[in-house]
């Protein structure tokens, strides 16, 4: 389906007047036709009109799609009829071949798109395909601003100064990205979805773009940059055409499956295995993928049943995993699906629960969820913890369909011990929390075992710690704010006490 504007600018060189509005914006046209009866017509079809000579032709006040031949015509002030009229000294039969040939080369173009997505569903082959109407440079940007696709003919040494190049992806230097989204238009592109123009003084040309992903979730975007001629009408419904064919080769396959991805899926997995240790190479490879070893993370395991292997692919889950969770990455492990997704100051464990469930349920058996951990080396521990999940979870729970091991975790414990996972997978989240800061110059960890330990006395507790008591309310302020329990509530002191009583007595752990 085509719109009239695109209609409009591919017939530019021929056209003496218009009258388009916001409905020539539709894409609802399938091609033309030669009009028998001005007042039978389709918003299908566009007509086209002699109107050469003879009487003057009433154009009808209601919605059509017309192109006219000639002058010979009239046409009411108020009406909404959307209409291009054509030089009369190129002939009707002329006239009606150029609308027809505008039609057979959308159409051609569109099929191109399609064959893409049939075959390879290559981004860049799709950038070229959509460059051939556009004319001007085409790039796909993902959630993280990163360049993952591009036809860029002569204008690499433009890229070059606003990116960085890692691997076959630009990423834009921070001094760009501080500058971009500090500007209130370029925040307001992330709420819009059709095709809209963008200009920064930064850049200094005019930049068209569409957002991939719904107005909830940004997930990147289409971008056309006015380096060969200015925009027209036309070039937004192109753009919106490339877009939806985007999105369906990027919910078909991860937009990263190449042979750089590989790689990093390869040390992923070795990182599940317990194999990965700090090196330069464990660097390199976090950095492929953009994560930084220490953050917030969790793991997913996904559990596949015979039914499953038979509707889906190893590649589609993967594919909807990475699409849900923007910068996770998912993988083919032993039997399962493994998932590794880094959280977001704005993310919490619930929101990826919510967003797996919108997008997962229907498509596998059961997930498990690991809590959340800082370090990726430890991503073996969490995946297990997942695992174990979903165990323990199908045999409780046989009818849920999501097991976060938190929710099992002293069920677990009661069954295993700590024979499957060492005693920190048990403890409280707060407590688990508060390991990073033992044995540091401000122990916080150790603040608030030997506070807990003295009844909550202030006195003890510092004559104990060997602190002033200003020093220890210090302490205590920032722990509080560090936490999310209420020490307030004897509950909840019993389970931090019981976590702390857990990893001093437990084999797998040593307090020094």
């Amino acid at each position: 389906m085509f719109s009239m504007w695109m209609l409009h600018d591919e017939l530019a060189g021929s056209i003496v007047h218009s009258s388009l509005g916001r409905a020539s914006k539709a894409r609802c046209l399938k091609g033309a036709l030669p009009c028998l009866d001005i007042n039978e017509t389709s918003f299908e079809y566009v007509y086209v009109i002699d109107a050469q000579a003879g009487e003057n032709i009433q154009i009808p006040s209601t919605y059509a799609y017309l192109v006219i031949v000639g002058d010979h015509f009239r046409c009411d002030e108020q009406s909404d009829c959307q209409y291009i009229v054509l030089n009369g000294e190129i002939g009707y039969t002329e006239a009606l071949v150029l609308v027809l040939k505008a039609f057979a080369r959308f159409n051609e173009w569109y099929m191109a798109l399609q064959r893409e997505l049939n075959d390879k569903q290559d981004l860049n082959r799709i950038c070229k395909i959509g460059n051939i109407l556009l004319a001007n440079p085409l790039y796909i940007f993902s959630s993280d601003h990163s360049i993952i696709a591009g036809f860029s003919p002569g204008y690499d040494v433009l890229i070059n100064d606003f990116c960085e190049k890692i691997g076959p992806y630009y990423i834009p230097t921070p001094e760009l990205m501080n500058t971009l989204t500090s500007e209130q238009q370029f925040q307001q592109t992330f709420k819009a979805y059709e095709a809209t123009l963008y200009h920064s003084d930064v850049i200094g040309f005019d930049i068209m773009y569409v957002n991939l992903g719904s107005s909830e979730r940004f997930e990147g975007r289409l971008t056309v940059s006015s380096l060969v001629r200015p925009f027209e009408e036309g070039d937004f419904q192109i753009a919106e055409i490339i877009t939806e064919v985007v999105r369906i080769a990027w919910r078909r396959s991860s937009l990263r499956y190449d042979e750089l991805s590989q790689v990093f899926r390869v040390f992923l997995a070795s990182v599940l295995e317990g194999d990965a240790a700090e090196s330069k190479q464990t660097r390199d490879s976090l950095r492929l993928w953009r994560w930084e070893r220490l953050g917030r993370f969790v793991c997913i395991y996904v559990m596949l049943s015979e039914q499953d292997l038979k509707t889906s692919t190893d590649a589609f889950i993967c594919s909807s995993l990475e699409l849900a969770l923007p910068r996770s990455c998912a993988l083919r492990f032993r039997n399962c699906i493994a998932c590794v997704a880094p959280l977001t100051d704005d993310w919490s464990k619930e929101d990826i629960l919510d967003t797996l469930r919108d997008n997962l349920e229907e498509l596998v058996s059961h997930i498990g969820i690991s809590s959340t951990f800082e370090d990726i080396l430890e991503a073996d521990q969490y995946f297990n913890e997942a695992a174990e999940a979903v165990v323990i979870g199908v045999e409780q729970d046989p009818m849920r369909w999501d097991y976060p091991f938190q929710e099992y975790a002293i069920l677990h414990y009661h069954r295993f011990g700590t024979s499957r996972l060492s005693a920190v997978h048990y403890c409280d989240d707060d407590v688990r929390r508060l390991l990073a800061y033992r044995g540091k110059s401000i122990d916080y960890y150790q603040t608030l075992k030997i506070y807990l330990e003295h009844n909550m006395n202030l006195l003890q507790t510092s004559e104990a710690l060997y602190i002033h008591r200003t020093t220890l309310f210090k302490r205590l302020t920032k722990i509080r704010s560090m936490i999310e329990a209420d020490l307030d509530d004897a509950r909840q002191r019993k389970r931090m006490q019981f976590s702390f009583m857990l990893l001093e007595n437990s084999e797998h752990f040593s307090v020094e």
